[in-house]
């Protein structure tokens, strides 16, 4: 069976680097990626107007249902075709296949908002990042896409904050582990790779040792 990792934490929090360097750490061939943001529902039955006015921060805009049917399948060692999203159109635009590995992946800032999915889930892990990082780090990446810092910033406490404050930050408690933005990333994915492959093999999936703690 495949053991399921979730890795979730705000936006802006590294979470997306964090998951494919441990990814990397762990091998292709042992750990397959699953990025949350493939499941938003498709509004393509909406004007462009409405699409423009959803807020993708709240987890009623995730198709829930089908993560779990296709977490299901890769534990059970089946391939999934996950849906391709464009995020400029709000629509999914195609799909890929992803087939079954030892170790599986799910990446997302509302990963741990559905009980459905953490009830699913092997070993939960939490990125934690104080809120000023979290938005510097957004400034800092759609800058790069020539968005004015003013609109970021405004985006950023209308729209992420308040559903960060409900949907993401309440369900740290549900962690298996918590690591910290300013933790060494280098030393901490090496240490959880070897944690988490030494639970996959585990059969009873319980810790091959104890005593994992965070960097300071």
């Amino acid at each position: 069976m495949t053991f399921l990792v979730g890795i979730c934490g705000g936006s802006g929090s590294g979470t997306s680097e964090f998951a494919a360097n441990l990814q990397k750490e762990l091998g292709s061939d042992i750990a397959t990626l699953l990025r949350f943001d493939s499941y938003y529902c498709d509004l393509s039955h909406l004007s462009a107007d409405a699409r423009d006015k959803q807020n993708f921060h709240h987890p009623d805009l995730v198709d829930s249902y089908l993560l779990a049917q296709h977490l299901d399948a890769l534990s059970a060692g089946m391939a999934v075709e996950v849906p391709t999203y464009d995020f400029q159109q709000r629509e999914r635009t195609g799909s890929q296949l992803v087939t079954p590995t030892p170790v599986l992946l799910v990446e997302g800032s509302l990963l741990f908002a559905f009980t459905s999915i953490c009830n699913r889930l092997d070993y939960m892990l939490f990125r934690d990042c104080p809120e000023p990082a979290r938005l510097a780090a957004l400034i800092q990446t759609n800058l790069q896409q020539h968005d004015d810092e003013k609109e970021i910033a405004a985006h950023f406490y209308r729209d992420i904050k308040p559903m960060h404050d409900l949907f993401v930050q309440p369900n740290r408690r549900k962690a298996d582990f918590i690591t910290h933005a300013s933790s060494s990333s280098l030393e901490l994915v090496m240490r959880l790779a070897h944690e988490i492959s030494a639970r996959s093999q585990t059969s009873d999936n319980q810790p091959a040792y104890s005593g994992l703690t965070v960097p300071s």
